[in-house]
């Protein structure tokens, strides 16, 4: 039954009895009860679905965004592995660490409109599509796109590369700590040289 048949249901029967008693139930201030009593009871019922641990999890989440949304998803996480959150929440928190060690130049991008974007998921969207299961050698640096095939060229750097970072990625922690090109990470020294080549400094 509808919330507005109940309220038709309820108003009838109490306007009855409100009569029989020498009162008169007045419609407006009924139905403003009422609207205000189903209201409160939706939002009570959407509380009892989300998990207990939800909200933690959600804060263990590098990106805060939608969060309504987000908790349940959370919930419903929870719930497909079995109602147990203790492998949901330490995916998280490794995600977590795998973002902090994201360049500012690779998490953060502009979109053709100009406006700075945050890379990472929303949180609803990568528990809705079960990220927290995926491999999690693709977490640094990468986040969720394919780590890019090895190249015979890694283990020299290439004339311009400090350069291309300079230009490309200001904020590159490789940049910042003055990184030798041999202890960069095997995956984004191809990922740099791609793009150099791309951008026509190979």
């Amino acid at each position: 039954m509808s919330q507005l048949k109940q309220s038709e249901r309820l108003f009838t029967l109490f306007a009855r009895r409100a009569s029989e008693l020498g009162r008169r139930l007045k419609r407006d201030e009924w139905f403003e009860v009422a609207d205000r009593f189903f209201a409160d009871s939706a939002k009570e019922r959407s509380r009892a679905t989300m998990h207990p641990d939800a909200e933690a999890i959600y804060d263990a989440y590098p990106r805060k965004a939608g969060k309504v949304d987000a908790l349940k998803a959370i919930s419903k996480a929870i719930e497909d592995k079995g109602g147990i959150s203790i492998r949901l929440a330490e995916a998280t928190e490794a995600y977590g660490r795998a973002v902090a060690t994201w360049p500012k130049a690779i998490r953060y991008k502009r979109g053709f409109d100009g406006v700075e974007f945050d890379t990472v998921p929303h949180p609803a969207t990568w528990f809705n599509r079960g990220s927290y299961d995926d491999d999690r050698k693709q977490w640094p640096i990468y986040g969720t796109r394919a780590v890019i095939a090895a190249d015979e060229s890694l283990d020299a750097p290439p004339a311009r590369w400090m350069e291309y970072l300079r230009e490309d990625m200001p904020d590159c922690v490789y940049l910042e700590q003055q990184t030798p090109w041999s202890k960069i990470d095997a995956d984004l020294r191809a990922h740099i040289l791609a793009k150099m080549r791309a951008k026509g400094y190979i």
